[in-house]
Parts: C-alpha cells; structure tokens; sequence
C-alpha cells in the first residue's frame, strides 16, 4: 500500500478543483444542454483522477483498480465528442447514428477494459516507484487508437465551427482548443504511449493535466 505521497495530494486538489468548475458552470444554466455536456466531461475527468488516486493507494486491489483507471478514461473522449457535436447551440440535436452508433465503440471498450484478462492481465506494485500494468499489447492499441480517435474526431468538428465563426465564438473554440490539446497531447505521451513502452514513471501526469482542459473550456463557456 503506497502512503498518500504528494502526488496523491496534487491529484486530490486537481480532482477537486476540476469538480468545482464543472459544478459552476453546470448550476449556472441547468437548461444549457452545453452545459451539461462539459459536466458529463467534467465528472468522467474527475473520475479518471480519482482512478488513479487509488490505484496508486492500495497495491492489494491494483489489477481491479487498473481496469478502472481504463474503463474512467474510455468515457472522456466520448463526452467530449457529444460536448464538441453540440457547443455553442443548445437546440442542436442528435441524429440517430450519434445517438446510436456512436457509443458502441465505447462499449466494446468499457468491455474489454474491465473483462480479467482481455487488455489488462497485472500490476506489478512497488514500494518505491509507480506501479507496472501488464497488459494485452494488440488489445492495448485497439484502446489507445479509439482514444486518439475520438478525441481527433471532436477537433476535426471544433476545427470546422472554428473556420466558420467569428468574433467571440472563435474566441471561445481558441480556449477549448487550448485546454484540451495541452491536455490530450500530455495525456497520450505519458499514459498511453509511454506505457505502451513499458515505462510508467510519468502515468499520473496525464490526471494532472486535465486541470487545463476543465479550467479553460469552462472559461470559454462562461465567457
């Protein structure tokens, strides 16, 4: 069981703090179908943040734990799609394959994510240095390429309302676009390719880091 470090303590206040801008900006306007997208986003973030919290706590539930912090993660390229699909217009609605289709890839991950033995198979746990998932490689990538995917899909669609807009809602894109690529390209590097690798020092980072993501898109949605 590894003690409640500083890093433990940094995810906690980041864990904190994204909660917070996320309940702000959601009991501003209730109604604001933007703003509860940015709070499905907010809490699968916060979710992933506290996934690792205990994952890097207690060592005897580290494989269960494991499967979590993949299954958290999972979720918050999909919320940010369906936030992407429908900032700044709250009468926008989905079609049926955005309603339908769109989460099945989501499924099938969140399947294979908390299945034993599909994509993660260990934790190796150590005293003094992060612990080592073992997982499916080939099945690893099939997570990390719906990851990326996502995510790229939600740019491609902010990218094109960006080259469309003007003044303040350009202004706005610019901070979402900010926030998350500072987020997402850390993210990837430090708890999916790194991993990928086998090195795992760094696997808190991409937690710490959606402190950017939450903080700017909500300033971009309350501006």
């Amino acid at each position: 069981m590894m003690s409640l470090d500083l890093k433990n303590i940094f995810l906690l206040l980041v864990g904190i703090i994204n909660l917070i801008y996320g309940l702000i900006v959601y009991i501003r306007n209730r109604k604001s179908h933007t703003n509860f997208w940015f709070f499905l986003v907010v809490l699968s973030v916060t979710f992933w943040v506290f996934a690792m919290i205990f994952f890097r706590l207690f060592d005897n539930l580290a494989v269960f734990e494991a499967r979590i912090l993949y299954l958290s993660a999972a979720f918050i390229p999909l919320s940010f799609l369906y936030f992407s699909f429908i900032f700044p217009k709250d009468d926008f609605s989905f079609n049926f394959w955005q309603k339908f289709l769109l989460p099945i890839p989501f499924i099938i991950i969140s399947f294979i994510s908390i299945w034993p033995n599909l994509l993660i198979t260990g934790v190796n746990t150590f005293s003094n240095k992060e612990n080592v998932i073992i997982f499916n490689q080939k099945i690893h990538l099939f997570y990390a390429i719906y990851i990326i995917g996502y995510f790229s899909w939600a740019y491609v669609v902010l990218f094109k309302k960006y080259l469309n807009s003007t003044g303040i809602l350009k202004t706005q894109i610019n901070y979402i676009f900010a926030g998350t690529l500072i987020s997402t390209i850390i993210g990837v590097n430090t708890n999916l390719i790194m991993p990928y690798l086998g090195i795992f020092y760094l696997n808190w980072l991409g937690q710490v880091m959606t402190m950017a993501m939450v903080i700017l898109i909500a300033y971009a949605i309350v501006k």
